[in-house]
Protein backbone atom coordinates (compact mmCIF):
# COMPACT_ATOMS: atom_id res chain seq x y z
CA UNK A 1 0.00 0.00 0.00
CA UNK A 2 1.44 3.25 -1.11
CA UNK A 3 0.24 5.43 1.88
CA UNK A 4 0.35 8.86 2.26
CA UNK A 5 3.07 10.71 0.24
CA UNK A 6 5.16 11.88 2.90
CA UNK A 7 4.84 8.24 4.65
CA UNK A 8 6.16 6.76 1.30
CA UNK A 9 8.87 9.40 1.53
CA UNK A 10 9.77 9.06 4.37
CA UNK A 11 9.67 4.67 4.21
CA UNK A 12 11.83 5.28 0.77
CA UNK A 13 14.15 7.92 1.84
CA UNK A 14 15.30 5.57 4.70
CA UNK A 15 16.01 2.44 2.65
CA UNK A 16 20.03 2.08 1.48
CA UNK A 17 18.42 0.70 -1.71
CA UNK A 18 17.43 3.72 -3.22
CA UNK A 19 19.45 6.35 -4.05
CA UNK A 20 18.53 9.68 -2.59
CA UNK A 21 17.94 11.35 -6.25
CA UNK A 22 15.78 8.25 -6.86
CA UNK A 23 13.53 8.97 -3.92
CA UNK A 24 10.60 11.45 -6.03
CA UNK A 25 10.62 8.21 -8.66
CA UNK A 26 10.00 5.87 -6.34
CA UNK A 27 7.62 7.78 -4.14
CA UNK A 28 5.37 8.70 -7.42
CA UNK A 29 5.92 4.99 -8.30
CA UNK A 30 4.15 3.96 -5.15
CA UNK A 31 1.33 6.82 -5.19
CA UNK A 32 0.38 5.31 -8.68
CA UNK A 33 0.34 1.59 -7.80
CA UNK A 34 -2.00 2.68 -4.53
CA UNK A 35 -4.48 4.10 -6.93
CA UNK A 36 -5.29 0.96 -8.37
CA UNK A 37 -7.65 0.63 -5.36
CA UNK A 38 -10.18 3.75 -6.08
CA UNK A 39 -10.04 3.58 -9.89
CA UNK A 40 -13.72 3.12 -11.36
CA UNK A 41 -12.83 0.02 -11.64
CA UNK A 42 -10.60 -1.08 -8.44
CA UNK A 43 -8.25 -3.55 -7.66
CA UNK A 44 -9.27 -6.07 -4.68
CA UNK A 45 -6.62 -6.22 -1.52
CA UNK A 46 -6.99 -8.54 1.21
CA UNK A 47 -3.28 -7.80 3.44
CA UNK A 48 -2.58 -8.96 6.71
CA UNK A 49 0.26 -6.66 8.07
CA UNK A 50 2.12 -7.28 11.42
CA UNK A 51 1.94 -4.65 14.17
CA UNK A 52 5.78 -4.29 14.23
CA UNK A 53 5.33 -2.83 10.51
CA UNK A 54 2.40 -0.39 11.84
CA UNK A 55 4.63 0.32 14.64
CA UNK A 56 7.77 1.27 13.26
CA UNK A 57 9.25 4.69 14.15
CA UNK A 58 8.74 6.67 10.56
CA UNK A 59 9.40 9.95 9.67
CA UNK A 60 7.76 12.37 12.64
CA UNK A 61 4.97 11.51 14.73
CA UNK A 62 2.70 13.56 12.55
CA UNK A 63 3.52 11.84 9.56
CA UNK A 64 2.74 8.04 11.33
CA UNK A 65 -0.47 9.70 12.67
CA UNK A 66 -1.19 10.30 9.04
CA UNK A 67 -0.52 6.99 8.03
CA UNK A 68 -2.58 5.25 10.47
CA UNK A 69 -6.02 7.22 9.45
CA UNK A 70 -5.36 6.49 5.42
CA UNK A 71 -5.39 2.74 6.66
CA UNK A 72 -8.33 3.43 8.52
CA UNK A 73 -9.60 5.14 4.67
CA UNK A 74 -8.58 2.40 2.92
CA UNK A 75 -9.84 -0.62 5.30
CA UNK A 76 -13.17 1.12 5.13
CA UNK A 77 -13.39 0.89 0.96
CA UNK A 78 -15.31 -2.54 -0.28
CA UNK A 79 -12.62 -3.74 -2.18
CA UNK A 80 -9.68 -3.73 0.50
CA UNK A 81 -9.62 -5.96 3.46
CA UNK A 82 -6.74 -4.86 6.22
CA UNK A 83 -5.99 -7.13 8.92
CA UNK A 84 -3.30 -6.77 11.88
CA UNK A 85 -1.00 -9.33 13.31
CA UNK A 86 -0.11 -9.53 16.81
CA UNK A 87 2.71 -11.50 18.50
CA UNK A 88 0.22 -12.43 20.82
CA UNK A 89 -2.17 -14.07 18.29
CA UNK A 90 0.19 -17.29 18.08
CA UNK A 91 2.18 -18.88 15.78
CA UNK A 92 1.36 -18.36 11.87
CA UNK A 93 3.03 -19.24 8.60
CA UNK A 94 4.76 -15.75 8.37
CA UNK A 95 7.68 -16.34 9.87
CA UNK A 96 9.73 -17.03 6.43
CA UNK A 97 9.18 -13.33 5.36
CA UNK A 98 6.67 -11.50 3.43
CA UNK A 99 5.22 -12.54 0.20
CA UNK A 100 2.60 -11.56 -2.05
CA UNK A 101 -0.28 -13.22 -3.91
CA UNK A 102 -1.44 -11.88 -7.26
CA UNK A 103 -5.02 -13.44 -7.86
CA UNK A 104 -6.72 -13.24 -11.65
CA UNK A 105 -9.45 -13.99 -12.70
CA UNK A 106 -9.10 -15.73 -16.14
CA UNK A 107 -5.07 -16.59 -15.27
CA UNK A 108 -3.34 -18.67 -12.29
CA UNK A 109 -2.50 -17.20 -9.33
CA UNK A 110 1.41 -16.05 -9.05
CA UNK A 111 3.51 -15.17 -6.08
CA UNK A 112 5.34 -12.25 -5.69
CA UNK A 113 8.81 -12.55 -2.88
CA UNK A 114 11.20 -9.71 -2.74
CA UNK A 115 14.42 -9.94 -1.86
CA UNK A 116 17.55 -7.51 -1.10
CA UNK A 117 17.98 -6.71 -4.24
CA UNK A 118 15.73 -8.41 -6.68
CA UNK A 119 12.24 -9.96 -7.04
CA UNK A 120 10.74 -14.00 -7.39
CA UNK A 121 8.04 -14.55 -9.19
CA UNK A 122 6.13 -18.44 -8.66
CA UNK A 123 4.48 -19.56 -11.15
CA UNK A 124 4.41 -23.38 -10.60
CA UNK A 125 1.37 -24.11 -9.22
CA UNK A 126 1.86 -26.67 -6.80
CA UNK A 127 4.43 -24.36 -4.77
CA UNK A 128 1.40 -21.69 -5.06
CA UNK A 129 -0.90 -24.24 -2.88
CA UNK A 130 1.41 -23.95 -0.34
CA UNK A 131 1.86 -19.74 -0.21
CA UNK A 132 -2.25 -19.89 -0.82
CA UNK A 133 -2.34 -22.18 2.80
CA UNK A 134 0.41 -19.81 4.35
CA UNK A 135 -1.84 -16.65 3.51
CA UNK A 136 -5.05 -18.42 4.52
CA UNK A 137 -3.40 -19.16 7.78
CA UNK A 138 -2.35 -15.76 8.51
CA UNK A 139 -6.02 -14.20 7.67
CA UNK A 140 -7.13 -17.27 9.84
CA UNK A 141 -4.55 -15.91 12.91
CA UNK A 142 -4.84 -12.03 12.36
CA UNK A 143 -7.46 -9.95 13.98
CA UNK A 144 -10.65 -9.63 11.78
CA UNK A 145 -11.13 -6.86 9.77
CA UNK A 146 -13.28 -4.70 12.09
CA UNK A 147 -10.84 -5.74 14.91
CA UNK A 148 -7.58 -4.47 12.95
CA UNK A 149 -9.09 -1.14 12.55
CA UNK A 150 -10.31 -1.06 16.08
CA UNK A 151 -6.47 -1.50 16.44
CA UNK A 152 -5.05 0.96 14.27
CA UNK A 153 -7.77 3.45 16.07
CA UNK A 154 -6.14 3.08 19.15
CA UNK A 155 -2.36 4.04 17.52
CA UNK A 156 -4.12 7.34 16.52
CA UNK A 157 -3.40 10.03 18.87
CA UNK A 158 -5.67 13.67 17.66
Amino acid sequence: MGGEPAYARAVTSATPRVRPDHVDRFVAFRQVRAAVLTDSEPLELAVVVGETALRLDVGDPAILQDQYRHLIRLAALPNVELQVLRPEDGIHSGFTGAFAILGFDYAHSVGYVELQDDAVYIHDQERMRGYSMAAENLRDVALSPPESVRFIESLVHD
